[in-house]
């Protein structure tokens, strides 16, 4: 079993966390949800499909969310260190700068060059390493730079931000049929399905998909216990080597209220 508790995850907690997002300095936005047969299908198809569009918010996704509330929490000038494929680490830049903090992001080898400059480009320092050592580094500069170790995706504060885009689904869908939420680390999953079940959507079905190469949620609720695999995917930010205890948690307490577990699928296109 996950040995970490979901129980500290309240919906006050939530909503607390939801207006800290909703007043942050960062400038998180309510991201407009369209309806999908405004992008991809025939408008001559009739559906109730919705997307909500996280590319839009700044840093170009939804992880500004879950730092401006854990920022919130953190003393601004703090000496953070955290790791990254790429997303995390832009709003972690972003809030590191914004707040005066001193930050460092490792990111796996493997991650795009783009992202790691634009990291460098807030005054963030980088340091790359092979995924098999990442959490290596990050314990060389808790202990030898004084820094502090912020998740970027097994954190309440990180997990609590994110339900805020739950809540927001439920303004415009207040019983939605079902839910599909991306999985990484499981940060944003935990947080959605945390906010939908806390609102008493009890009959909502929530989906969340990962590649096929690197399920380790999808494996983590099998095995009622977080697993590490040997992550492959072109989708880097969507393929961390392990799974973690809140999330993991978190996720399969929703599972076990009435909704299907976790599938793996192929990478987003």
């Amino acid at each position: 079993m996950c040995e970490v508790s979901a129980d500290p995850v309240t919906l006050d907690m939530l909503k607390e966390a939801r207006e800290t997002v909703r007043s942050s300095p960062l400038g998180v936005i309510n991201t407009p949800m369209i309806a999908w047969r405004q992008t991809t299908l025939p408008l001559s198809i009739d559906c109730n499909i919705h997307i909500k569009l996280e590319n839009m918010q700044r840093t170009g996704s939804f992880k500004i969310r879950g730092v401006a509330n854990q920022f919130s929490r953190r003393p601004a000038g703090g000496r953070f260190v955290t790791m990254s494929a790429g997303n995390y680490g832009k709003s972690f830049a972003y809030a590191s700068k914004h707040f005066g903090s001193k930050g460092k992001v490792v990111m796996p080898e493997t991650a795009p060059e783009n992202k790691s400059i634009f990291i460098q480009s807030l005054g963030v320092e980088v340091e790359r390493a092979p995924t098999s050592c990442l959490i290596n580094v990050v314990n060389r500069c808790v202990q030898e730079d004084n820094m502090t170790f912020l998740h970027s995706f097994d954190d309440l504060d990180l997990i609590a931000g994110h339900a805020s885009l739950g809540m927001e689904v439920l303004e415009v869908m207040p019983e939605p049929d079902v839910v599909v939420v991306c999985c990484g680390g499981g940060g944003l999953l935990a947080g959605v399905a945390a906010a939908i079940k806390l609102s008493g959507c009890s009959k909502t079905k929530i989906y969340g998909v990962e590649p096929e190469g690197a399920c380790t949620m999808y494996k983590s609720l099998i095995e009622k216990k977080p697993v590490e695999m040997d992550s492959k995917s072109i989708a880097s930010g969507l393929a961390p080597p392990f799974a973690e205890e809140f999330s993991c948690a978190i996720t399969r307490q929703a599972a076990l209220s009435a909704v299907p577990t976790l599938r793996g699928g192929d990478h987003p296109r």
